[in-house]
């Protein structure tokens, strides 16, 4: 499940913990993004970033998943023109 807020002109999606029971994954994270643009993945544990992924077009990430592990993916600003494409899979 995903939320969406508003932080000035940029929405922000948070995304929802890994729920069930003590469950681990794997999150794999592609960029396909046509250009580099001002915004990134931040992964926290415990209310603290342990990663950030930028919007870099070609860039990976891997990052293990469990149920303390929260997403939040911060997007471009109106102001600016662009887009942020990015593939993102989930193996529990």
């Amino acid at each position: 499940m995903s939320r969406v807020a508003w932080c000035g002109s940029c929405p922000v999606i948070t995304y929802s913990r890994i729920t069930i029971g003590s469950a681990t994954g794997i999150e794999c994270v592609f960029d396909l993004s046509p250009a580099p643009m001002p915004c990134e993945v931040h992964y926290r544990q415990h209310g603290q970033v342990f990663f950030r992924m930028p919007c870099v077009p070609g860039s990976a990430a891997i990052v293990s998943r469990n149920a303390t592990v929260t997403s939040n993916h911060t997007y471009v600003s109106k102001l600016h023109a662009g887009e942020v494409v990015r593939w993102i899979g989930l193996f529990a």
